[in-house]
């Protein structure tokens, strides 16, 4: 568990790499690691972006599994 103030909010993503063709982050939900995400877009706009996609999902019942992999097929618009 999480004891880093900035990670207590509902999402957060941390430990944000920007790799050639893709971003990784660690997700955080109130101070918990709920695990790694990788995008295949990059930019710090398309990490705010999955975490919108990630708390919607979450809250329509989806699981984690299924929400990351959803967010690591997604190639853009």
């Amino acid at each position: 568990q999480s004891t880093d103030d900035s990670k207590k909010l509902d999402y957060a993503a941390d430990a944000i790499s920007y790799l050639p063709g893709k971003t990784q982050f660690e997700l955080w939900s109130k101070g918990i690691k709920l695990g790694d995400v990788i995008t295949r877009v990059s930019g710090v706009h398309n990490v705010l972006n999955a975490l919108a996609a990630i708390a919607i999902s979450q809250e329509a019942g989806l699981t984690f599994e299924q929400i990351s992999n959803g967010i690591e097929r997604f190639s853009g618009v």
